[in-house]
C-alpha cells in the first residue's frame, strides 16, 4: 500500500511496485513488465532492472529515457503515449529489437539519431493509426526517407515491412496511395468501411491465447508479427479498393 500511495503522489517508480507488479523478489530477477497507464513520470529506478527485456512503459507522462541506459540486456520496448521529445539515453541498449514510441513529441530526424547506433534495431513505430497515436516527425512529406536513412537497417516502420519478405507488396500499396491521391487530390477522403471488395473478418486477426512452453515464445512473436502484417496488409488494400472505386465513380459522372 506504500508503494500506491508513493506513486500516486509523486508519479514516481518505486522498487516496491516493480516487485508487486512482476512478483519477483529480486528486481534484477525480473525479465518482462507492463507498467502502462500508471501516471509515471520519474523512472529512475528502472535501472535497476538488469536482467530486463521486455518492458511497457506506454500512457504514462515520461519525457525523458536517460533512466533506460542501464537496461543493455532489453529487446523490446514500448514507450508510447508519453511526452518523450528525444531518444537521447537509450544509445546503450545494444540488444534492443522493437520499439513503440508513437504518441511522443519526437519533432526530427535529430532526435531519433540515439538509436541509429543500435544494431539490432529492425521495428520501429512512430505513427499508429489505429490507436491514433503519431509524432510531429511523421507529418514532414520526407518522413519515410529520413527515417530509412537514418536507420538503413530496419525491417519494419510503423507497422509495415520495408525490407525483406513482404516489403514489395507494402512498397506497390504505397505506390498506388501516391497516385490516387495525386489524381484524386481534391476528393474527400473515403472511409475503408463503405468499400467490402476484400473486407475481411476481424475475427482472423484475433490471437486466441494458447499456452505455450518457454521453448515456444519465439514461435509464438513470429506467428503474431505474421497475423499483425497480414491485417496491416488488408487495412491497407481495402483502403486502396475505396480510393479506386470513388475514383472511378467521378469519372463515370465527367
Amino acid at each position: 500500500m506504500e508503494a500506491a500511495g508513493d506513486l500516486q503522489d509523486d508519479h514516481c517508480l518505486s522498487l516496491q511496485l516493480l516487485k508487486s507488479v512482476s512478483n519477483e523478489f529480486d528486481v534484477e530477477s525480473i525479465h518482462t513488465i507492463s507498467l502502462t497507464n500508471l501516471g509515471l513520470s520519474d523512472i529512475s529506478v528502472i535501472g535497476c532492472c538488469l536482467g530486463l527485456e521486455r518492458l511497457d512503459l506506454s500512457f504514462n507522462d515520461i519525457n525523458q529515457l536517460q533512466a533506460l541506459s542501464p537496461l543493455v540486456n532489453l529487446l523490446t520496448l514500448d514507450v508510447s503515449a508519453n511526452r518523450i521529445a528525444s531518444l537521447n539515453g537509450m544509445q546503450a541498449l545494444d540488444k534492443l529489437e522493437k520499439l513503440n514510441a508513437a504518441g511522443n513529441l519526437l519533432g526530427s530526424a535529430e532526435v531519433i539519431k540515439p538509436v541509429s547506433s543500435l544494431p539490432h534495431l529492425r521495428s520501429l513505430r512512430l505513427h499508429d493509426s489505429l490507436k491514433e497515436l503519431s509524432n510531429p516527425f511523421y507529418m514532414r512529406q520526407s518522413y519515410r526517407t529520413e527515417l530509412l536513412k537514418l536507420l538503413p537497417n530496419l525491417r519494419e516502420l510503423d507497422g509495415e515491412v520495408v525490407k525483406g519478405p513482404g516489403s514489395e507488396v507494402f512498397k506497390l500499396m504505397a505506390d498506388m496511395e501516391r497516385e490516387l491521391g495525386h489524381n484524386s487530390a481534391n476528393q474527400e477522403c473515403v472511409d475503408p468501411v463503405s468499400s467490402h471488395s476484400l473486407a475481411v473478418p476481424a475475427e482472423l486477426f484475433t490471437v486466441k491465447p494458447r499456452e505455450l512452453s518457454n521453448g515456444d515464445k519465439l514461435i509464438e512473436e513470429e506467428y503474431n508479427k505474421s497475423v499483425e502484417l497480414c491485417a496491416a496488409l488488408s487495412e491497407r488494400s481495402t483502403k486502396l479498393i475505396a480510393q479506386a472505386e470513388k475514383k472511378l465513380q467521378a469519372q463515370e459522372k465527367v
